[in-house]
């Protein structure tokens, strides 16, 4: 059973999954349907991540399920009279394992509405998601993996790089000001304190926008 599965009814054909997949023969193009290869498919969901028809899951994380631990964990999100903000963490499985530690947000001044979801490889997160997480709450999103030479996916992480730059043009059509969203590749070495740091970063850029106005304070 491949770890991707393919809505044959929505793929389109186009070829950007067979163009960009890491793993030679996991993605093939036949009949202009695409096709996986459970013997060489590796589930990092790079494919996922950069299907336009929405044609593409991975097994046993949909975006469906996605979408809805987001709104959960941000309307766990705790209200006060100061204002601190939602921010909702994308972030890479293999990078939360080699050091990325999500206990250390706890202890960030003004994080209590810091939640975080985690991603075979940050390659799967696909713009929509970004847009999601925004239209249900979030004041920022923050996105991060592995610095390159340091993914576990064949450098499947750095083609989140464009997808990130074409989601900050569409935040600006939601009138949202594209410092809401930030991707950090952090080498793994120093992952836990960059990490810290780059989430102290995040809060305190949020703090200075204010609320989103897309959220209901």
């Amino acid at each position: 059973m491949p770890a991707v599965e393919l809505d044959l009814q929505d793929c389109i054909g186009c070829g950007l999954c067979s163009d960009l997949c890491q793993y030679e023969g996991a993605v093939t193009i036949r009949d202009q349907k695409a096709s996986i290869n459970e013997k060489y498919c590796k589930g990092c969901g790079l494919c996922v991540g950069i299907c336009p028809a929405s044609a593409l899951n991975i097994r046993y994380l949909t975006r469906g399920q996605i979408s809805a631990r987001v709104r959960v964990f941000l309307g766990t999100a705790r209200v006060s009279e100061e204002f601190e903000p939602k921010i909702m963490i994308f972030i890479c499985d293999w990078a939360s394992r080699k050091g990325v530690s999500l206990d250390e947000v706890k202890k960030i001044e003004r994080s209590s509405n810091v939640r975080a979801t985690k991603f075979p490889c940050i390659g799967a997160v696909d713009p929509v998601l970004i847009f999601d997480a925004f239209l249900n709450g979030a004041d920022g999103v923050l996105v991060v993996g592995c610095e390159e030479g340091d993914c576990d996916n064949k450098e499947s992480n750095l083609n989140i790089i464009p997808r990130i730059e074409y989601a900050k043009m569409g935040l600006e059509d939601m009138c949202l000001e594209p410092e809401r969203l930030k991707v950090d590749l952090i080498k793994l070495l120093e992952a836990r304190d960059k990490f810290s740091g780059t989430v102290k970063e995040v809060i305190e850029t949020i703090r200075n926008l204010g609320p989103s106005p897309l959220t209901k304070q």
